[in-house]
């Protein structure tokens, strides 16, 4: 009779136990890295979740990780902001952080659900965006000078769409106004989609709008386009001054760029940041987001802190003057 060794028999179960599990999970039996979430806290087919996806393969790329995108929005971005902000700080989930997760929202919320310096560590802006300041074809106005004209001459008159307080185009609306003293009519809707609708139907007279999305409307003689906030003109659109060579300072950009929960290792702050500096040298990539009006430009996580630093101290001084608060 062959005798079996108990040492060597309870072996065999546990190696057989983790064959079996191996089997049921092949990617962790290669050793194969979690995924990441990058959460986007805006709706699927805007600007910032065509952004985030077009970024999200070659990212992944670089990294030799899954980067997988997930849509959560709500409240002007502050729900996926808040979700991300007391998610583990692993590495693994982030945020697709911009100009209103990381500036207005600290001025129009009375009660932020978190702190956009305190509560994040910044990982790397990827992109800016300049918009485009469209109007009714029919508008007593056929450039930017006749446009600061007829608003001057008419206060109150004139009204102008944005996609929801908070909004870069709510943003650029107020700057506007400041800049140029009009006194016009601001008409909140919930994006920019209802908005543009209500643009070509003539409901309202102007409207701030990204540069793909005007483009096809623009070459179709159904919307004027007036100027492009940025500080260049745009490739796509280039005929259309920048408002900033008539009004001087006036620049409005939506930025784009990743944020990791406060408290993430440094270490792996370091490398998500390496990688998305990476993203300046994928040529596909920036000819994806030229298609979109977007250019791609990295930058360390100082200069993300920076951005973030001076888009809440200019925003506040601006909505804070004209009492603009949301509960």
């Amino acid at each position: 009779m062959t005798r079996i060794n108990p040492t060597s028999l309870a072996r065999r179960k546990v190696l057989a136990a983790a064959m079996a599990l191996a089997a049921t999970h092949p990617l962790r039996a290669q050793g194969a890295k979690r995924p990441i979430r990058l959460i986007v806290p805006f709706p699927a087919g805007g600007l910032h979740d065509l952004i985030a996806r077009a970024v999200a393969e070659p990212w992944a790329s670089l990294l030799d990780q899954p980067v997988m995108v997930e849509n959560r929005p709500g409240a002007s971005g502050n729900l996926g902001a808040e979700a991300v902000a007391h998610a583990a700080p692993d590495g693994l989930t982030l945020l697709w952080a911009q100009g209103s997760t990381h500036g207005a929202n600290s001025t129009f919320f009375r009660r932020l659900p978190y702190d956009p310096l305190a509560d994040f560590a910044p990982v790397g802006l990827v992109s800016t965006t300049p918009l485009v300041l469209l109007g009714r074809t029919d508008l007593e106005a056929d450039d930017l000078d006749g446009l600061i004209t007829l608003g001057q001459a008419r206060p109150g008159r004139l009204n102008i769409g944005t996609g929801g307080v908070g909004t870069t185009p709510h943003m650029a609306a107020a700057l506007f106004a400041r800049h140029t003293g009009i006194t016009w009519t601001t008409v909140p809707y919930c994006g920019n989609a209802a908005a543009l609708n209500d643009l070509l139907s003539r409901h309202i007279d102007l409207l701030f709008e990204a540069v793909h999305v005007a483009l096809p409307l623009v070459r179709q003689g159904r919307v004027r386009a007036y100027a492009i906030t940025g500080a260049e003109r745009s490739s796509l659109l280039p005929d259309v001054p920048t408002a900033q060579a008539v009004l001087g300072h006036f620049r409005v950009t939506i930025w784009g760029g990743v944020a990791a929960p406060a408290g993430t290792a440094p270490a792996i702050v370091e490398r998500l940041s390496r990688s998305l500096l990476g993203l300046d040298g994928v040529a596909p990539l920036k000819a994806r987001l030229g298609e979109l009006g977007v250019a791609l430009r990295p930058a360390d996580p100082a200069v993300m802190r920076a951005v973030t630093i001076a888009d809440i101290a200019r925003w506040r001084e601006l909505f804070e003057d004209a009492g603009v608060t949301v509960e």
